[in-house]
């Protein structure tokens, strides 16, 4: 099976889910991602997040808002994730 590693970016993004569900029991909205990350628009976060969710690490219930789901493949890699570059 064919690995896809993350880009830095993206690890950080995923650290970022990962830390708001850890602290509050509920993933971040796009808008939130977005001012952490200084992305201006909300189409580059998505851009972020369907990358994540092609890659396996993460769900997303379309048109809810903090529909963001760890899969158990982020959760297990969490420290060790591959990055690109």
């Amino acid at each position: 099976m064919l690995k896809l590693p993350l880009t830095e970016r993206q690890k950080e993004v995923l650290d970022m889910i990962y830390e708001k569900m850890t602290k509050r029991g509920y993933g971040p909205t796009v808008r939130e991602i977005g001012e952490e990350f200084g992305i201006t628009s909300p189409n580059g976060v998505m851009c972020h997040l369907r990358a994540l969710e092609r890659k396996g690490f993460i769900r997303r219930s379309p048109n809810k808002s903090r529909a963001i789901e760890l899969t158990d493949k982020a959760r297990r890699s969490e420290k060790g994730l591959p990055l690109v570059g």
